[in-house]
């Protein structure tokens, strides 16, 4: 049931937005628009990412919460342009996006080791960026191995 109330608030959230009637979602309470405005820009994402057919082991027309946060996170880092990226901070915060980056894309090494300098120096503000990702490749390499 809830989940069908929150379908119909992101519908009326999107269809308000799209149609430039941002005036009428004033009256929806804000912790259902704080709900349905991260469920928008969570389906943002998500059509930006079909857009660049990364979901092509996904079922054609699966659902968007069939696709877990974590796979979201790294495939919007991996493949989409730097305004997805600021509206991927805004909707799981810093602390989430960090986890998941070094999670998942840092031990990749050499394969992305360019985007992951550019990840260390420009998001997450890092020193001496080369440094870091080395040393957190290698550590997170190490406690796989345990």
């Amino acid at each position: 049931m809830r989940k069908v109330f929150l379908l119909i608030i992101n519908r009326l959230f999107l269809f308000a937005k799209k149609n430039n009637m941002l005036n009428l979602s004033r009256h929806i309470p804000p912790k259902i628009r704080s709900v349905a405005e991260k469920s928008a820009r969570r389906h943002f994402l998500i059509d930006k990412l079909k857009e660049e057919k990364c979901f092509w082991s996904y079922a054609p027309g699966f659902a968007d919460s069939d696709v877990p946060d974590e796979i979201i996170i790294e495939k919007t880092l991996v493949y989409l342009d730097l305004d997805e990226i600021k509206v991927l901070f805004e909707l799981y915060g810093k602390q989430t996006v960090k986890r998941v980056w070094l999670e998942r894309l840092v031990p990749q090494g050499d394969y992305l080791y360019t985007l992951n300098r550019f990840f260390a120096w420009f998001y997450f503000r890092v020193k001496k960026p080369d440094m870091y990702v080395r040393s957190m490749a290698t550590r997170i390499l190490n406690r796989r191995m345990k």
